[in-house]
């Protein structure tokens, strides 16, 4: 049955499969440049996030460290103000006590 019409049939047939042969490798090397492609891009996506997660990591210590102080700082204004109530209070009585230790004799002579 290989009579002549068989031939160009089957030639036909063969460069059709070896195109699409060389087709398909065309496209599993675009597949594997895309792959590769695509593993850079996931690594650095990846690194990005690692930066940044140590990025953040380090601004929420620094956080609880203000947080602190600011606590810190805070107890301190409100012991300091106590301080100056207090302060205050003493110098206003101190000047009032002033006062009343002032006083004034009267029918005697300045230079004694």
């Amino acid at each position: 049955m290989d009579g002549p019409a068989e031939t160009p049939l089957l030639e036909l047939i063969y460069r059709t499969m070896v195109h699409n042969h060389e087709q398909a490798q065309k496209e599993s090397r675009k597949a594997k440049l895309a792959n590769r492609q695509l593993q850079l891009s996931i690594k650095k996506v990846v690194k990005s996030c690692q930066d940044i997660g140590t990025r953040i990591a380090s601004m929420e210590t620094r956080t609880e460290e203000l947080e602190t102080k600011v606590r810190v700082t805070t107890a301190q204004t409100v012991t300091q103000g106590q301080q100056i109530s207090d302060i205050q209070w003493k110098l206003e009585d101190a000047e009032n006590c002033q006062r009343r230790n002032n006083v004034r004799v009267l029918g005697i002579a300045k230079g004694l």
